[in-house]
């Protein structure tokens, strides 16, 4: 799985005649419904030269950390990452589909930082 655009997806369609499918329905339902780091996505038009946006499913990324780390490391990271979302957005498409909020709830696979939990509070994001 990769972010979308991706520099390997493109190669990989201009070595020959391909095209991407869409991947949606049951199959898809059940695997977010029994694995909530998975999320439904678009491919947007546009992107690698598609016409109309093609549905698929995708990891959600997850910063992740050692619970021994330093609160203050941990909430500054969070905040600047959070608080600096828009430019990193410019920087990358792929996070162009990156949401705050669902950024501090979702697809959360170990317990949520003391820091991080901090800056997301601190940040309205959480209660």
């Amino acid at each position: 799985m990769v972010g979308h655009p991706s520099a390997v997806v493109l190669a990989e369609l201009a070595r020959c005649e391909q095209r991407i499918v869409p991947v949606s329905g049951d199959v898809v339902d059940q695997l977010i419904a029994t694995h909530p780091y998975y999320a439904k996505v678009m491919i947007i038009a546009g992107t690698y030269g598609l016409a109309t946006g093609i549905a698929s499913f995708g990891g959600m990324a997850t910063l992740v950390t050692t619970a021994d780390q330093p609160d203050d490391l941990v909430y500054t990271l969070t905040k600047q990452i959070m608080t600096n979302l828009a430019e990193l957005k410019a920087m990358n498409p792929a996070l162009g589909g990156l949401v705050p909020e669902a950024m501090a709830r979702a697809a959360l696979t170990a317990p949520v930082h003391p820091g991080a939990e901090r800056a997301f509070r601190e940040l309205g994001l959480r209660k």
